[in-house]
């Protein structure tokens, strides 16, 4: 793994041990890559690209520069093989518009070739059925076991600077949207879900656009969290045969959120705490799901939890 400001883990030898090597500071945005025996191929906020070596290979994704070398998008960016193939596809998305920074990209997508450290076109491709979407983005596997789904939550499809192909859907703030990615990229239009009770706020200073997404380890379940103003986390069945969400339930959390390994137990990051939901009992008929204990409280530190995260060793690690 490598976060934050320089930090870095690798889980090679099953636990966690720092290399204290990683050349990115990033507010949020990150995401890195291993083969299979855990030797790292890149890592990434989004905007630059670092190879194994830790050196820039690519130094600019998807909108402007950033001479901060820091990327404020919340789970804003995500690494998948190419099926079939070598080459990895990077999807970065656009942070919350602030002020006059009205951008919002939608999906786009990059090639990168490990064996030369670069992408195969500098240009990034994007869907013909496009919208602006949230910060986060999730990948998750096809059960095909080859294919993946890139799922996001669209906003609008507002003409806007920066948004390529706006898709034909005029209540999109009512859609989550699955887009299958194969050996051929990514498909001209996403599988769109009803998202229930996830409307988000369409107010660009607002926290509304943040937070992050989390996929249960048997692909049962997925959440959304982060609205910092209604502090929601929204709940859905996700069928990773042909893409479709169906809502279950919104729970009260914050930003974090993380599913335990077995998969029957929800953790949510909500200022000081981290709160627990059971969800073993669970169904459309029965929608509530108990609320466990605060069973973390770091107050003492004056650090909020942020980012919950599923390490290969089954334990969860808390970002602060």
């Amino acid at each position: 793994w490598h976060f934050g400001s320089h930090g870095d883990l690798s889980f090679a030898n099953g636990s966690p041990q720092p290399l204290n090597n990683s050349s990115m500071n990033t507010s949020e945005c990150s995401a890195s890559i291993s083969d299979e025996f855990g030797n790292l191929i890149c890592y990434t906020n989004g905007e630059r690209i670092w190879d194994e070596n830790h050196n820039v290979s690519v130094d600019l994704m998807n909108g402007t520069p950033n001479d901060n070398n820091t990327v404020s998008t919340a789970q804003g960016v995500v690494i998948i093989p190419r099926p079939g193939s070598s080459n990895y596809y990077i999807f970065p998305t656009s942070d919350t518009p602030i002020g006059g920074n009205n951008f919002g990209f939608g999906i786009s997508m990059y090639e990168y070739d490990p064996s030369t450290n670069s992408l195969v076109n500098p240009l990034p491709i994007h869907p013909l059925e496009n919208y602006a979407t949230t910060e986060p983005i999730v990948a998750i596997p096809h059960h095909n076991g080859t294919d993946f789904w890139i799922v996001v939550k669209p906003i609008h499809n507002f003409p806007q600077s920066g948004l390529q192909n706006p898709g034909p859907i005029s209540n999109s703030n009512e859609m989550i949207a699955s887009y299958l990615v194969t050996q051929n990229g990514i498909a001209d239009a996403p599988i769109l879900s009803n998202s229930g009770m996830y409307i988000v706020p369409q107010t660009p200073n607002s926290n509304s656009w943040i937070g992050n997404i989390s996929v249960s380890p048997d692909k049962k379940f997925i959440a959304f969290a982060g609205e910092n103003n209604s502090k929601q986390i929204h709940l859905f069945y996700f069928n990773c045969g042909n893409g479709t969400l169906n809502y279950i339930t919104t729970l009260l959390g914050g930003f974090g959120v993380e599913f335990s390994p077995n998969s029957e137990l929800l953790y949510c990051s909500e200022g000081f705490n981290i709160r627990q939901y059971d969800l073993s009992s669970l169904s459309v008929c029965n929608p509530n799901a108990p609320f466990i204990d605060f069973i973390f409280n770091n107050s003492g530190t004056n650090a909020r939890s942020g980012n919950l995260q599923l390490g290969p060793n089954n334990k969860i690690y808390i970002a602060r």
